[in-house]
């Protein structure tokens, strides 16, 4: 391939300009860092090759020594600026190694002097804002939940206004401690306007200050909104009327709800409902119960609060999912939480998701349990955890290709979500889509190496497709972070599958250790039978889960349980459990 300092690399609807450094997508620039540019470029060079790790760091960060991190935080920013989608790819990740750009490349050579790039405005019917973290002025830890509850509702309020596109939180939250420029941040995002603010809170004052950028305009306006605790929401109402105000002289479109927040709120119940997302989004077993009492706290003060019995639910559903508690105990509690809040509002997305969740994994309705995501999804048609945890329901219907495209959809509305990335890592392998889910939880690494759902999907991709040597080091690289029973019983299957019976009864082993202090799921016990290939003990153990019930559902489609899927003892149970 030529690489004449005048050449000009095209690729589907894009080209690269080395002599301007501008990438072009139907003829309009898109702005990337200097670094994110170069590492690029040098993919396109040498399309359909491995540049290895190694390589970049020669060639891009040849004035200085980085980390690892730099570089996929920049493969990660390419891919959002392309476009990329599951169904989509122009970057593969060759573990350990490097990447490969796979697009077709053509190179035109050109004698024409450059001509400086003009930059064209986003088209203004399609107004669309990203709000990121605030910052938390002071440092102290204690009021990091503050800054990110006033943002988190900033973008719920937005995402309720008529015209507008909003950035999901998970999405503008991963630029959280980013060396990132502003116009990047927007880029990336793929949003016209950003907005950015500061919270500063002492005993008797909360001062917020607001800024909102045009990508066009550069800073449009700044303001400092300063009121007691107790009138946080009536600030909060305030801030988002001002930004509305500004986005509409600049756009012409955009009108809040009439309604922005529930009259009569005590101001110390939304601060524990702010204290109790904050918890929830952490997604530990210590912080699940911090968030828990939170929600509770916020419920004590004020009864009615349906927003805090669907966070209680929440909680509950997330301790049942991740096996942390009993199924009986978790989803009872989630059921009950979720129903007083439908009693309240019965049009709240959230609480209707977490019946769907419930009625699928503990009543194993799954009539029910889709009624109550497609609700969800009619009054919240872009709430992301809706469709995350309806595309996870559909293997159950045997819906495995539905169940890709609305996982794909939730990826669509929150690109830089960790859960929702490992989710469709996982939706890859009972697909038994090795490679794809292989390559999803490799992307998926890229924005968090350490993401425990996507190392343990991950292991088991690859121990589906015979890399036993990848799957159990990645497995146990897991288990050695985190010894839950799922690490555990995950890798014991690996073993299995990879012939090491002697590993796997250890880990056998050491999940019955565990459950003589902990809960530990007879569903993960049935997992490492069955990597073993022992169809005696793994129906011994999966009759004894039929009464904990969560993810038995998805038996008859799950991969953990094909070495003994032709067992007539497993047939009859997937016939008992599926009347």
């Amino acid at each position: 391939m030529s690489k004449s300092a005048l050449s000009t690399f095209e690729f589907d609807r894009f080209r690269i300009d080395p002599n301007q450094r501008v990438l072009f997508k139907d003829g309009r620039p898109l702005t990337l860092p200097p670094k994110v540019f170069q590492t690029l470029l040098l993919l396109v060079q040498n399309q359909g090759q491995v540049v290895s790790k190694e390589d970049f760091f020669a060639r891009v960060w040849s004035d200085t020594v980085v980390e690892e991190s730099n570089l996929t935080w920049n493969i990660h920013t390419i891919r959002k600026s392309l476009g990329e989608t599951p169904k989509k790819r122009f970057i593969v990740t060759v573990p350990k190694v490097g990447f490969r750009f796979e697009e077709p490349v053509r190179v035109i050579v050109s004698t024409a002097a450059a001509v400086p790039a003009k930059k064209t405005p986003l088209p203004e019917d399609a107004p669309s804002i990203g709000v990121l973290p605030f910052l938390n002025i002071g440092g102290n830890p204690e009021n990091e939940y503050l800054s990110d509850g006033i943002a988190e509702e900033m973008i719920d309020v937005l995402a309720r206004t008529p015209g507008l596109r909003v950035a999901a939180r998970t999405s503008s939250f991963a630029f959280r401690g980013r060396d990132a420029d502003i116009q990047t941040i927007a880029d990336v995002l793929g949003v016209n306007h950003l907005i950015e603010g500061s919270v500063r809170k002492s005993e008797t004052r909360i001062r917020v200050s607001v800024r909102l950028f045009g990508v066009n305009e550069g800073y449009i306006w700044t303001q400092v909104f300063e009121s007691q605790p107790r009138d946080m929401l009536d600030m909060q109402d305030d801030i988002a009327r001002s930004v509305a105000d500004k986005l509409r002289v600049n756009l012409g479109v955009v009108r809040l709800p009439a309604s922005l927040h529930r009259s009569g709120v005590d101001p110390d119940a939304h601060n524990h409902l702010l204290l109790g997302r904050y918890f929830w989004n952490r997604r530990t077993e210590d912080s699940l119960k911090r968030a828990a009492q939170n929600f509770e706290a916020a419920l004590r003060l004020e009864p009615r609060y349906a927003l805090a019995h669907a966070g209680l639910a929440d909680v509950f559903n997330t301790l049942g999912m991740y096996r942390m508690i009993p199924s009986k105990d978790a989803f009872s509690k989630a059921r009950q939480a979720a129903l007083l809040a439908l009693e309240i509002d019965p049009d709240l997305a959230e609480a209707h998701t977490a019946m769907g969740i419930v009625s699928n994994w503990w009543d194993w309705d799954w009539t029910a349990g889709e009624a109550h995501f497609l609700k969800a999804l009619e009054a919240k048609p872009h709430y992301a955890l809706a469709h995350q945890w309806y595309s996870l329901s559909l293997p159950i219907a045997e819906r495995i290709q539905d169940s890709i495209d609305e996982m794909c959809k939730a990826l669509q509305l929150e690109p830089l979500s960790l859960g929702i990335n490992a989710s469709l890592c996982w939706i890859y392998f009972i697909a038994r889509e090795s490679d794809r889910a292989i390559q999803q939880g490799l992307i998926t690494l890229e924005l968090d190496q350490q993401f425990s759902l996507a190392l343990y999907s991950l292991g088991l991709s690859y121990t589906q497709k015979g890399m036993f040597q990848e799957g159990v080091a990645t497995l146990r690289e897991l288990r050695k972070a985190q010894a839950t029973p799922a690490t555990i019983s995950g890798l014991g299957w690996a073993l299995g599958r990879a012939g090491d019976k002697e590993g796997a009864r250890q880990h056998l082993q050491e999940l019955m250790e565990l459950s003589k202090t902990s809960y530990v799921s007879a569903y993960d016990i049935a997992i490492v039978h069955s990597g073993m290939e022992d169809a005696d003990k793994a129906v011994e153990w999966l009759d004894r889960a039929v009464q904990d019930r969560g993810w038995l559902n998805h038996l008859h489609v799950n991969p953990l349980f094909d070495p003994i899927r032709g067992d007539l003892r497993f047939q009859q149970l997937l016939s008992r459990i599926r009347r």
